[in-house]
């Protein structure tokens, strides 16, 4: 081969590099939309959210039989527990049993607002037991319940699994999803019959499922005077595209496609909490990670706009589907308060916004006004550019003003030099430790000193290559050129392109996985991917900064010596895997997903190996002396 060839060959497995990585950022959504993968697509599925589904009768639920047992009845530190079993419908020609527990302070001898909290997924009450134990001990009365279907001591129902999300488009009520919530309906109607309870202020609390059940029944049954959801959001059609673990409940061998299955859609036309949220007519407290695996916070931020009624709601920066008492209690206290007592004024945010420009770029003033009964003591900013791998970010708003109960700041949203959409909401703490947000926002403020910057860092990777490859030049032209040396300098060359190309691949491959998983989604982007299973990782910062370095090393490496350069892409390859894990095992199992870990550097090592000879034997074979 001359050695004008070899320039060509190796100038355009280099430009082929630096084309791979832009694609890795920005092309791969461009591609994917031209291709049509779905004869319906998701955009299509338009949720008409105008009226309650009619089959519930809720009446009939309520006047049922509930033939309710006290299995056992004690005090213990000053608090009486009850325990029940009532029923709550039938599966298969017999009664389904559900089981509760009451508590209530000894001391109590008077109407009290009582709280039924409903546990999540996979659990029971014993789920929910730190709130039970802080609420009876404040002088609620407290209900908790094992829903049908799972690990508690509820019975007449089969264990659900993970796919339970099924409904029969003829029988609704046959749909697990209806059994649930039914049994809520009948713990209310338990709720009723115990003397010291106040009928008039019976509020639902409830969490991740619970928190779904609980909006439905904020819509269903009139009785309830409150409600608080914690780590659940309609709009389920956006949870399947936006990759979330909520596709684990529509297992891909039965619904290859979700949004293309008619049943499905059935399903969402009957269950989507957006559809109940709307016809909420209660108090509302609001309160999710923005990282939640299940549900993307835009969701969350759509289902919390749906509800008409006095609201509030507490978005947490930064964490995931595992709210726990201590962050939520303050602020869940102050909305009962203010609820029940009708004595506070909760914080309202007013917020306005101005657009302008500078010689660069768009900005965007914004002016926060928060009306508080309680004095405000820190105000915050976070905001998310929406590119992958991107954290939430916060800024503290220290030199906010407070004149009587209104509070006063400024931001300047600047345009991000990618010129990608920033979402962004504001919080305030109370001097009580309350904290509370603001709604959801979305700004696309434009750069023109935006850079494509996946091309940009593959420049910079690439000027090692290049000030390493003249340093050889200069090293060989001192000692002049025979045609050995020229033939080991496009050696070396050509093992440098293997090595970063097969890198490349494997490292982009491994990116894609979690797009894989919910490949079947037309309108899915790979840029909603990264974030989503970078978030499941204990420490995200690790495995970003530890990808970057490693793929930095990897590259000098493979420069001095390219046959070890294949240890660094193995261990990005194997850093990333270990990421995608929990993603790759809601539909492929745990064991797959390891096992996909572990072969995949070993797969690596070996189509670089075998890259690299087929350059030295077959492409090269046309000359000599080289060892």
């Amino acid at each position: 081969m001359k050695l004008f060839d070899r320039m060509i060959l190796a100038l355009l497995v280099i430009s082929g590099i630096l084309i791979l990585n832009y694609v890795g950022e920005a092309g791969l959504d461009q591609i994917r939309a031209k291709i049509n993968v779905t004869q319906l697509p998701a955009e299509e599925f338009n949720l008409n959210t105008d009226k309650i589904p009619d089959f519930w009768n809720v009446n009939e639920i309520k006047n049922e039989d509930l033939d309710i047992t006290v299995i056992d009845s004690g005090i213990k530190e000053k608090i009486n527990i009850t325990t029940y079993y009532f029923n709550s419908g039938e599966y298969d020609n017999h009664p389904i049993r559900v089981f509760a527990e009451v508590r209530k302070l000894e001391s109590i001898n008077q109407s009290r607002p009582a709280i039924l909290f409903i546990h999540g997924f996979g659990g029971n009450h014993t789920q929910v037991d730190p709130y039970v134990d802080y609420y009876s001990n404040k002088g609620f009365i407290t209900l908790s319940i094992d829903l049908p279907g799972f690990s508690g001591q509820t019975t007449g129902f089969p264990e659900l699994s993970p796919d339970f999300l099924e409904i029969s488009s003829n029988n609704p009520k046959a749909s697990a999803l209806y059994i649930l919530e039914r049994s809520v309906i009948n713990s209310i109607s338990l709720l009723t019959t115990i003397p010291e309870v106040n009928q008039s202020q019976i509020i639902v609390v409830g969490g991740s499922l619970g928190g779904i059940l609980s909006i439905y029944a904020s819509a269903l049954d009139t009785r309830i005077f409150a409600s608080a959801i914690f780590l659940a959001a309609g709009d389920f059609a956006d949870g399947i595209k936006y990759g979330g673990l909520l596709n684990a409940f529509f297992p891909r061998d039965k619904y290859p496609s979700p949004l293309e299955s008619q049943e499905v859609r059935d399903f969402l036309q009957k269950f989507d909490p957006l559809i109940y949220a709307k016809h909420s007519n209660v108090p509302i407290f609001y309160s999710i990670g923005t990282n939640d695996e299940f549900f993307s916070i835009e969701s969350a931020n759509k289902t919390y706009s749906q509800f008409p009624t006095n609201k509030a709601v507490n978005f947490i920066p930064g964490h995931n589907h595992d709210l726990s008492l201590d962050l939520t209690v303050e602020s869940t206290d102050m909305w009962l308060s203010a609820t029940i007592n009708n004595s506070i004024i909760l914080p309202e945010f007013n917020i306005t916004q101005l657009n302008s420009n500078n010689i660069i770029a768009e900005q965007t003033q914004i002016t926060i006004r928060v009306e508080s009964s309680m004095p405000i003591r820190v105000m915050k900013f976070h905001y998310k550019e929406n590119y992958m791998g991107i954290k939430w970010k916060t800024v503290d708003l220290k030199n906010f003003n407070t004149i009587g109960n209104t509070s006063l700041a400024f931001y300047m949203l600047e345009a991000p030099v990618t010129s990608v959409p920033v979402t962004w909401f504001v919080s305030v703490e109370l001097d009580n430790g309350a904290t509370f947000s603001s709604l959801l926002y979305e700004n696309s403020l434009s750069n023109i000193i935006f850079l494509p910057w996946m091309g940009i860092l593959g420049i910079l990777l690439a000027l090692p290559i290049v000030i390493q490859l003249y340093i050889k030049y200069r090293r060989f032209s001192k000692r002049g050129f025979d045609s050995n040396t020229k033939n080991h300098i496009f050696i070396i060359i050509s093992e440098i392109v293997s090595i970063i190309s097969i890198q490349s691949l494997f490292i982009y491959s491994v990116l894609s996985l979690p797009w894989f998983v919910i490949r079947y989604q037309e309108s899915y982007k790979l840029t909603a991917t990264l974030p989503t299973f970078l978030n499941l990782v204990v420490n995200e910062d690790i495995v970003g900064y530890g990808v970057a370095i490693l793929l930095y090393l990897g590259l000098v490496v493979s420069l001095a010596s390219p046959r070890v350069g294949w240890i660094f892409g193995a261990a990005i390859s194997s850093l990333l895997m270990l990421a995608t894990i929990p993603i790759l095992s809601t539909s492929f199992g745990y064991t797959y997903g390891f096992f996909l870990a572990l072969i995949l550097p070993i797969l690596q090592f070996l189509v670089s190996i075998a890259f690299f000879r087929f350059i030295k034997k077959v492409v090269w074979k046309d000359e000599e002396g080289l060892n």
